[in-house]
């Protein structure tokens, strides 16, 4: 299931996640023919040379890598990497310095992020034009104070040969083939290889959807630079099983919106009052339901919620109302998310078909926010994407391949690795992925911490101080080098 479905602007860059789906103002079904003809069913494991050759990108704009803080780079890698004479792709990576109060700092160690998404870039972390001058602050100002960060633009996205997600001549099986965590983690060796100086120790942190980019890349061994330590934060874990994992994120946003009811009470009667509002100005009262990605988070996220949803309801006009409410909504689905987390995230189902039994074993009151209904929205526009989304929820792909457990916990016994799920993650339930996470890695090797907090508990202050202590316990005991 896609781990970003409906957050306004504001949380966003804290959730490190992406609003791509249509929910203001939908219609309902327009009543498209989907219909299948003979032979237009996916077929997944058809990746013929015609629809390689036919995969639609955008026009790369020119893009001046120079900047007077970061060091940008775009390397030349194959589409394919078990055919490197064939089509290419240009992956773009930022290496940020570490900062604090205002100062750069050019000698901390560097710490790899692998967002989350899928098909997301770094501009979901740190804009590219963050102003390093007026001391601005993001998601990665709590890291930053201990580390360098180097930054990936997944594959098809950002300025990382990004898809043209508006062209119908887009091929499923082609995303699912080539844009997946595998080719995201070997898309990272290759950049850690060109920006990390030879003999020079780094960390990884595999955040949210990430944490299989993490994992493939832990698991490809010898044939890529291994990390001095790996922090897996709020991470996706290989062979989770899906329904329990998107029946416990729903009973959690359940929770949380109880939570929300008890210390924020005047919020649930500001909630009807901005539906019904929707409503008079001819918006579909629904689109409320998007808000249900500000559930949860920092201490106080229950006021920042009332805070937020009275200034929607101090907004006069529709085009006001549906403005605010759009917020980073893109007026269409991401395809490329919708293919790469049916195969990632919820094998077997799809962002859409999964809310079915969902919803059926946790039921929510009428006032609830609710992530499934926004979920349902998806390519409910009448348009080609349409029937792209049926056909994928007919016949989902196939599941991203992992080893098996054994040779997972393997991996994970040779390197240093740290567990962070937040308590309020109303994305990926905090309690149950530490549960499995201790099934996976041993207890004695590993660390386990669960953080006060959301999505973004490991990036908050408190929790990149968590990160920057055991990172540094990491390289001083097991390299003999001094944290600088």
């Amino acid at each position: 299931m896609s781990i970003q479905a409906a957050v306004l602007k504001s949380r966003t860059v804290a959730h490190g996640v992406l609003v791509l789906t249509m929910l203001l103002g939908l219609p309902g079904h327009a009543g498209g023919d989907c219909s299948s003809p003979e032979g237009s069913e996916i077929d997944w494991a058809e990746v013929s040379p015609a629809m390689l050759a036919g995969m639609p990108f955008r026009d790369a704009a020119a893009f001046d890598l120079s900047h007077y803080n970061e060091q940008r780079g775009l390397l030349d890698v194959p589409l394919d990497y078990a055919q490197s004479g064939g089509p290419r792709l240009g992956i773009f990576y930022r290496l940020l310095p570490s900062s604090a109060e205002g100062s750069v700092i050019r000698d901390k160690p560097i710490l790899v992020i692998m967002n989350g998404g899928p098909g997301v870039p770094s501009s979901a972390y740190r804009s590219l034009d963050f102003d390093y001058a007026a001391g601005q602050s993001d998601t990665l100002s709590g890291l930053a104070q201990h580390f360098r960060l180097l930054l990936v633009d997944q594959r098809g996205t950002g300025k990382s040969s990004p898809l043209d997600l508006d062209d119908p001549k887009l091929s499923a099986p082609v995303m699912a083939r080539f844009f997946d965590s595998d080719e995201h983690a070997l898309d990272h060796a290759r950049v850690i290889e060109h920006a990390v100086p030879t003999g020079q120790p780094f960390f990884i942190l595999a955040r949210s959807y990430g944490g299989e980019i993490g994992f493939q890349y832990l698991l490809a061994g010898e044939s890529v630079r291994q990390p001095v330590g790996m922090i897996f934060s709020s991470a996706i874990l290989p062979h989770s099983e899906a329904m329990e994992s998107f029946v416990s994120r729903r009973e959690k946003q359940r929770q949380l919106n109880l939570q929300l009811k008890k210390r924020a009470p005047a919020s649930i009667e500001k909630l009807e009052h901005l539906r019904r509002k929707a409503a008079a100005l001819g918006l579909d009262p629904g689109s409320v339901n998007f808000l249900w990605a500000d559930l949860g988070g920092s201490t106080g996220w229950e006021l920042d919620l009332e805070l937020k949803i009275d200034g929607l309801l101090a907004l006069e006009t529709r085009e006001a109302l549906a403005s605010a409410m759009g917020g980073a909504i893109v007026q269409s689905v991401n395809l490329l998310n919708y293919v790469l987390s049916s195969a990632a995230l919820t094998p077997g189902y799809t962002d859409r078909t999964i809310t079915v039994e969902t919803g059926r074993r946790v039921l929510f009151e009428p006032w609830m926010l609710d992530e499934n209904w926004t979920l349902n929205q998806l390519g409910a526009d009448g348009s080609w994407r349409e029937c792209f989304i049926e056909a994928v929820d007919r016949n989902p792909p196939p599941p991203t391949a992992f080893p098996e457990v054994a040779d997972i916990r393997q991996a994970l016994s040779s390197t240093p690795v740290l567990f962070t799920f937040g308590t309020e993650d109303a994305f990926v339930p905090g309690e149950l992925q530490m549960d499995r996470a201790r099934a996976l890695a041993d207890a004695e090797s590993a660390g386990f911490v669960l953080l006060e907090g959301g999505h973004g508990a490991a990036f908050s202050e408190e929790g990149a101080q968590v990160v920057a202590d055991w990172a540094r316990k990491v390289l001083e005991s097991d390299t003999g080098e001094n944290w600088p």
